[in-house]
């Protein structure tokens, strides 16, 4: 099992590691490479990279939402591009699991509404908005819930370990 979630200078070292074994295979023939910063779940949704849930997240087969995209600019001849409709993964259409369980229905099958949504709320400067409940919230900073619950997530929430609970 593996601790969830990832903390920040985790990814960060984990980046640094990965970009210097990028560097090293691609440096041999004189290519080149340098971090991207540029709209990732876009353009991972678009290339076929991710599916996209109802709940905003972006889902990798195996690895489900829990992940952080990184993009990168290179030299190297690029592979013949595929660019695909954004759309909302058929697994979720069929589920909305999320949709049921989310505290502040911030989730619909056709929309998500951002000003609702726990996990971006306690990222915010301010306090809460009074339409939240106390037992809405679970956590200093996020929510999850929605992720939690959602079938494309279930091999890696079942050997996740929880950490310390308050």
């Amino acid at each position: 099992p593996v601790d969830a979630p990832p903390l920040s200078t985790d990814f960060e070292c984990d980046l640094d590691i990965v970009i210097g074994i990028i560097k090293n295979v691609i440096s041999v023939t004189g290519y080149r490479l340098v971090e991207a910063n540029v709209p990732t779940k876009m353009i991972a949704s678009h290339t076929g990279l991710l599916e996209n849930g109802l709940n905003n997240m972006g889902y990798i087969t195996g690895l489900g939402s829990f992940l952080r995209l990184t993009a990168f600019f290179s030299d190297m001849p690029p592979c013949e591009a595929m660019w695909g409709d954004h759309q909302i993964s058929p697994t979720c259409r069929d589920c909305g699991a999320c949709v049921e369980i989310c505290p502040t229905d911030c989730l619909q099958p056709e929309q998500f509404d951002v000003s609702r949504c726990l996990s971006l709320l306690s990222k915010e400067p301010f306090d809460f908005p009074d339409w939240i409940e106390s037992h809405w919230h679970n956590s200093i900073i996020g929510c999850r819930i929605c992720q939690l619950v959602c079938p494309m997530n279930r091999s890696v929430v079942d050997n996740v370990t929880i950490g310390a609970e308050f």
